[in-house]
């Protein structure tokens, strides 16, 4: 019988078993940042600008060139190109493009489906939504609001102006002097090289071409309808410009008497053509005039199709149809 050495197996204590297993060392990941926009969705990704430092999300686009300030946001779908500069708390958003050498400072936000390109200027709390279209050298201040599908090629809006809806305006000028009273422009209208001051209102599809529009009082100067104000026509003070109505190379200034209270009211199938009123009874009586010859004197007719014979037509465009952005392309190869 063969015995075989064997060497005994020692178990080491359970103190030295614990010191023995293998140490774990957790390695912390890197988080991409968030940041969030106020709009309702919490913090989402997102990341800072290398130009400029300001806060972009990660599901907008915005190009290298583009300067966003170290206090403005980019967010949503928002794209943003070409050499746009965002100042102060400047915001874009939405579904919004932007390109050229587009400014946006202070408080002013781009949201929406808008399109704001070339030389435009946003500051203040000025505000453009909707799918508006704004183009050239526009420049707006002061709480200026742009909604819905209006189109601008060059424009100036100083003040609360509101244009909506599907208004054209081209190289005109809207001031307004307060928040309660204010150049509204709404409607399928037309401002084509118009200037456009105080409390006034234009809607519907009424045109304003080569015209200036004043109105510093409570009452509203109002353009509506199919109106037409036209070929260096001066309107100042509350009226009501409506229907068929048409002034031409004319001056009306009817500032209210203290027995009467009520607004001017120039409809119909009214033609004031090389007029010059300074009150309001001037101009009441040519129109109980008008009235009693079918709404016009002189050589000034309406024609079946709307135009004015012996106005030339260029002047008197047919009204505007929302044709999206390449209605403005258009306006900019043709001196309007």
């Amino acid at each position: 019988m063969t015995f075989v050495e064997t060497t005994p197996v020692i178990t080491p204590p359970v103190e030295q078993l614990e010191e023995m297993k293998p140490i774990k060392i957790k390695v912390r990941k890197k988080r991409a940042p968030k940041h969030d926009f106020k709009n309702g969705f919490g913090r989402v990704f997102a990341h800072r600008h290398d130009h400029g430092k300001g806060w972009v999300a990660d599901t907008a686009k915005v190009e290298d060139t583009v300067y966003v300030g170290p206090r403005c946001e980019i967010f949503d779908h928002a794209i943003v190109k070409g050499n746009t500069r965002l100042e102060g708390r400047a915001k874009i958003s939405g579904h919004a493009v932007v390109s050229g050498r587009v400014i946006v400072r202070q408080n002013a936000h781009i949201f929406g489906a808008a399109v704001v390109r070339d030389a435009t200027e946003l500051s203040d709390f000025s505000r453009v939504g909707g799918n508006a279209h704004i183009s050239g050298t526009s420049r707006l201040f002061d709480a200026a609001c742009v909604y819905g599908s209006a189109q601008l090629f060059s424009v100036t809006l100083v003040g609360p102006c509101r244009v909506s809806e599907a208004a054209l305006i081209v190289r005109s000028n809207l001031h307004s002097d307060s928040p309660t009273s204010f150049v509204e422009i709404k409607g399928d209208c037309s401002v084509i090289h118009g200037t456009i001051h105080g409390n006034v209102l234009v809607d519907r599809r009424a045109q304003i071409i080569r015209s200036t529009l004043r109105c510093y009082l409570p009452e509203k100067l109002h353009v509506t309808d199919f109106a037409i104000v036209a070929d260096e026509s001066t309107v100042g003070y509350a009226a009501i410009i409506k229907e068929h109505a048409v002034v031409i190379r004319s001056s009306i200034y009817t500032q209210y008497s203290n027995d009467t209270a009520t607004t001017p009211q120039i409809g119909g199938r009214a033609v004031l053509q090389h007029q010059n009123f300074r009150s309001r009874v001037e101009l009441q009586n040519y129109l109980n005039l008008l009235a009693q010859h079918g709404g016009r004197l002189g050589a000034a007719q309406i024609m079946p199709n709307g135009q004015i014979a012996g106005f030339p037509a260029r002047q008197l465009p047919q009204p505007a149809t929302p044709l999206g952005p390449r209605r403005i392309m258009r306006l900019q190869e043709v001196d309007v």
